[in-house]
């Protein structure tokens, strides 16, 4: 049995219980470690020790912190005022010291809200808002170096994918603009029907996985990211979830209880089933794909021949599971118990109890567990 490290309120600064809004119901919580610093945002913005959940700092907000991102030195913080559905909800962003939670500088967003997660690179952070614009701020002073044109939407997604020439961004209209990061001009954008999402960056080349609106169809491109060119591309038919990529660049996707593995020529390699519906997409590590299942079983794919490794039976029915970059699944049971499942022999790594917890955050080495406004900690 592990225990957690420490329990506190992300809220509040608390290990005791507290009335309100529980985590889940109107306010994300957004975990991220930075050293021995532990950033916990969700109503307000709170700095912990994390060997031992002390607080070092908090920053409280008329309004609640919707996204997060942090520099070695500083938390950028998105912050929302008004209730969820107001229309005269109104957005501001702060910088953070790390070690205070000192202000550094604010901007007032107004009604352009933060609609994607927060991208930091160097001394530049990329912000999409609500209308479909993406500003470029120094972080120094908070100053605006540039504003995209308009991307027929909100933004849901931009990541600064090559530091000196390119970031990209996703709009809800379906939009997949390449945006010069020196000025914000559009050096080249894609229309899809159902969406895209950028799953890999590599070599000045992007890989995107678009799906089709009204179908499970869907594809994935390898776009140049200079010039925006559609390169070599694979349909996939009744897909669900988001694919995997193997080491070896080829591709493993998913339909309800069946997985198959292809490659960019179009030839599925193999197709296996799994006996029941799987709570995620899967974990990697290697050429063992670890699924866990809803009727409380666990079970490693061999990625190379589809051929099952191992299958375990977990002590009680899952609520929900969060991959790991190890490649391990960390799973919430119904009876609040929280493992982690090791892929190679599918033995459990550690396991602890915490009643009605209702989220899994992954931040490096660390799994949080909340429960109402408790935050659990354990460092694996």
């Amino acid at each position: 049995m592990n225990e957690f490290d420490w329990p506190v309120d992300p809220s509040f600064g608390s290990s005791q219980k507290n009335r309100g809004l529980p985590i889940g119901e109107g306010i994300p919580l957004t975990v991220i470690r930075n050293g021995e610093m532990l950033v916990v945002a969700a109503a307000d913005a709170v700095g912990r020790y994390l060997f031992t959940g002390d607080r070092l700092w908090k920053r409280k907000y008329d309004g609640s912190v919707t996204h997060c991102a942090t520099t070695d030195t500083a938390v950028l913080a998105a912050v929302e005022h008004g209730a969820v559905g107001d229309v005269r909800r109104s957005g501001l962003l702060a910088r953070l010291a790390m070690a205070s939670g000192a202000e550094s500088w604010t901007k007032d967003l107004g009604p352009a809200l933060v609609t994607a997660d927060l991208a930091i690179s160097e001394d530049r952070a990329l912000v999409g808002d609500a209308r479909g614009r993406v500003r470029c701020l120094d972080l120094r002073d908070g100053t605006t170096a540039w504003t995209s044109p308009y991307l027929w939407g909100p933004v849901q997604a931009v990541d600064v994918v090559a530091p000196d020439t390119v970031a990209l961004a996703v709009s809800d209209s379906k939009r997949l603009a390449g945006l010069d990061i020196l000025t914000g001009q559009m050096a080249w954008q894609h229309k899809f029907l159902g969406g895209a999402q950028v799953l890999r960056t590599y070599a000045a080349k992007a890989l995107v996985h678009r799906l089709e609106s009204k179908s499970a169809t869907a594809a994935l491109f390898e776009v140049d990211l200079e010039s925006g060119t559609l390169l070599q591309a694979v349909g996939l038919k009744a897909v669900e979830g988001t694919p995997l990529l193997t080491g070896d660049d080829q591709i493993i996707v998913r339909r309800r209880a069946q997985i198959a593995k292809t490659d960019f020529t179009r030839k599925t390699l193999w197709t296996a089933t799994l006996p029941d519906l799987p709570m995620n997409d899967g974990a990697l590590s290697g050429q063992t794909l670890l699924h866990v299942l809803s009727n409380a079983t666990a079970v490693a794919i061999n990625t190379e021949n589809g051929s099952t490794l191992w299958r375990r039976q977990l002590p009680g029915p899952p609520v929900g599971a969060r991959p790991r970059p190890s490649g391990a699944q960390v799973c919430l049971l119904q009876d609040g118990t929280v493992l982690e499942i090791n892929p190679a022999q599918g033995e459990i790594s550690w396991s602890t109890k915490v009643l009605r917890a209702n989220s899994i955050e992954i931040a490096g080495n660390v799994v949080c567990v909340s429960e109402d406004r408790q935050l659990y900690v354990v460092r694996t």
